[in-house]
């Protein structure tokens, strides 16, 4: 039996060496766009989600800016593969 295709993806974005993936949609948006189990396919494989959803259109708010920045900082001072989505 074929694999999902998120779960292709996943493991491609883990043979890749992925680590962190920032997700920036929002679980309406994921729904909305046939993958709501994305979140959870990323974890399953081993990849650090940092999910943090902003509504299309929209601006984050400079303390979520600020915490968005801090992490993606830290992923990429500590060499770790990482994609913002």
């Amino acid at each position: 039996m074929m694999k999902p295709c998120l779960d292709l993806l996943a493991e491609e974005l883990k043979n890749y060496g992925t680590q962190d993936i920032f997700v920036l949609c929002t679980r309406g948006e994921l729904l909305k766009y046939r993958v709501p189990n994305l979140i959870d396919t990323y974890q399953q494989h081993g990849i650090c989600v940092h999910h943090y959803p902003i509504p299309d259109g929209d601006a984050p708010d400079i303390a979520k800016c600020c915490k968005i920045l801090e992490e993606l900082r830290s992923c990429l001072e500590s060499n770790r593969k990482t994609i913002v989505q």
